[in-house]
C-alpha cells in the first residue's frame, strides 16, 4: 500500500516537474502538439487566423488567475498586451510590395521587430516565478499564452516576423501604397494639437514614406500624396483597395458637398439643373438632388435608378421622395432603418423626414453625410443627436424652400427635428451591388 501510495506520489511529482520545465525553460516551446500536456491539445489546436485572438485571450485568463496578491503579475500581464498592441501596430506597415520578383520593404526593420518579440519573452520570462508560486490554473495560463506566442513566431528566425502583415523586409525609405479604410483628417505634423490641413476619404491611395511615435506613444504616418500626417490605428489603413460600396457612397457625398449653396435661378421658382436634369423643371427636387449626385458619382442605375419609370403597372417618379424609397426597396436591394432602431446612418444613406412621425407623412429627402460620436447612445438614454447632412430644396429657415445646404440635423429621442418635421429613417442603398 505504501510502496503504491509512493509510486502515484513520484509520478505526480515528475509529472509537475515536466510541466514546470515547459513553462520555466528559457528556450522556446516549440509548437508542436506533442509537447502540449494532452488535456490542452484540442483547445490549443487553433487555426493560424485565430491565434492572435487566441493570445489575448488566454493572457486575459492568466491576469484573472493569479491570486489578489498578484498585483506585480497583473501589471505584467498588462506589460505584455501594451507592448503586444504596440508591435502589431508598428507591424502594420511592415513589409514589401512585390513586383515581379523583387520587393520593396517597408519602414519597420527587421531588428526592431526582433527587439519588440524579446520584450514579450522576458516578460514572460517574468511572471515565470509568479505562476510557480500562484498554483496550477496560473501555470497551465502560462503555458497557453506561450503556446500561442510561439505559433507566431517565425520558424526560422524565432522572432515575430512580419506575421500580421505576412511580409518579411528590413528598413528602407521606400514610399509605397496604401488605402484608406476610413474617412480620416491630414495633419500638418504629427500632432493631434494642429489643425488638420486636409481630409482623406475611405478608398483613398495614400503614398506613405516614414513612420513615427509621438511622446504621448501614438504613430504617425507621414505621406507624400496627399502631403501630411495620418494618425495610424489598426482600422485606419488596408493593404487592399477599400470596397467599391465605400468608395461610391463617399463619392456621392463629395459630389453633393460640391454642390454646396446652389440655388434655383430664378430664386424660389424651383427652376434648376437638378430637376431640369431629368425633363422635370419647376418640380419639388430634394429627391432629383439625390439621384442627380449619385449620377454624378457613378452608381449605377440598378443601384440607385437614373430616371422614372413604371414597372409591374407602377409609376416611380425618381423625382419623388416615397416613390424612389419604394422603388429601391422593391428592385435595388435597398436597406431601410427605422429611425428609433439601433441604427448609425452611414455616409451615402438616404435621410427621410416627414411632417408627422409616419412614413405616410414623408415630404423631404437629403443625404447623410455623416453622424456625431455617441449617436446610438445619445438617442437611446433620452438626449438630442446630430446628423450631418446635404440636402435639395431647402434653407436655413425651413425645409421647402430653393438652396442646397449642408445641415446639422439636431434631433430628439422622438426623431423630432423641428415644429411638424420628423427624421422617419435611412435607406441604404445596395452599393455593393456595383462590385
Amino acid at each position: 500500500m505504501n510502496t503504491h501510495h509512493c509510486s502515484r506520489r513520484r509520478s505526480s511529482i515528475l509529472a509537475l516537474i515536466l510541466l514546470l520545465s515547459l513553462v520555466l525553460s528559457p528556450c522556446r516551446i516549440s509548437a508542436q502538439e506533442a509537447h502540449v500536456p494532452a488535456s490542452l491539445q484540442t483547445e490549443l489546436s487553433v487555426e493560424r487566423s485565430a491565434v492572435l485572438p487566441s493570445l489575448y485571450d488566454a493572457l486575459s485568463r492568466l491576469k484573472q488567475s493569479f491570486p489578489d496578491a498578484g498585483e506585480d503579475a497583473a501589471a505584467a500581464c498588462d506589460l505584455f498586451l501594451d507592448n503586444l498592441t504596440e508591435l502589431r501596430t508598428r507591424a502594420f506597415l511592415l513589409g514589401t510590395q512585390s513586383e515581379g520578383d523583387s520587393c520593396y520593404p517597408g519602414f519597420f526593420s527587421t531588428e526592431a521587430c526582433y527587439e519588440g518579440t524579446q520584450d514579450l519573452k522576458d516578460i514572460l520570462s517574468s511572471l515565470d516565478a509568479y505562476a510557480a508560486q500562484s498554483g496550477r490554473l496560473c501555470r497551465v495560463m502560462l503555458l497557453r499564452v506561450t503556446h500561442y506566442l510561439n505559433r507566431l513566431l517565425d520558424e526560422e528566425t524565432d522572432f515575430l516576423s512580419f506575421y500580421f502583415l505576412g511580409r518579411t523586409g528590413s528598413m528602407e525609405q521606400e514610399a509605397f501604397t496604401l488605402y484608406a479604410a476610413c474617412n480620416s483628417s491630414i495633419y500638418p505634423n504629427p500632432s493631434v494639437e494642429s489643425e488638420s490641413c486636409g481630409e482623406v476619404r475611405a478608398g483613398d491611395s495614400l503614398s506613405l514614406v516614414s513612420l513615427t511615435r509621438t511622446k504621448d506613444g501614438s504613430y504617425w504616418a507621414e505621406c507624400s500624396d496627399p502631403s501630411g500626417w495620418l494618425i495610424l490605428t489598426e482600422t485606419s489603413l488596408s493593404e487592399e483597395p477599400v470596397s467599391t460600396a465605400a468608395v461610391l457612397a463617399n463619392a456621392v457625398c463629395d459630389s453633393a458637398r460640391s454642390e454646396i449653396s446652389a440655388a434655383s435661378d430664378p430664386y424660389l421658382t424651383n427652376r434648376n439643373k437638378y430637376n431640369s436634369w431629368f425633363g422635370d423643371s419647376g418640380s419639388p427636387w430634394c429627391a432629383y438632388f439625390v439621384v442627380y449626385n449619385a449620377i454624378q458619382a457613378g452608381v449605377p442605375d440598378s443601384v440607385i435608378p437614373h430616371t422614372s419609370r413604371t414597372l409591374d403597372g407602377v409609376s416611380y417618379c425618381v423625382g419623388g421622395c416615397a416613390a424612389l424609397r419604394n422603388y429601391m426597396l422593391k428592385y435595388c436591394k435597398a436597406v431601410w432603418h427605422e429611425f428609433d432602431s439601433d441604427y448609425i446612418p452611414q455616409p451615402g444613406d438616404i435621410v427621410y423626414y416627414g411632417k408627422t412621425s409616419s412614413l405616410t407623412g414623408i415630404s423631404h429627402v437629403g443625404l447623410v453625410l455623416d453622424a456625431e460620436d455617441g449617436y446610438a447612445d445619445h438617442l437611446s438614454s433620452g438626449q438630442a443627436s446630430y446628423i450631418l447632412t446635404a440636402e435639395g430644396n431647402t434653407s436655413y429657415e425651413n425645409h421647402s424652400s430653393n438652396c442646397v445646404m449642408e445641415k446639422q440635423r439636431r434631433m430628439d429621442a422622438f426623431g423630432k427635428v423641428g415644429t411638424g418635421f420628423y427624421v422617419l429613417g435611412y435607406l441604404t442603398p445596395a452599393y455593393e451591388k456595383a462590385e
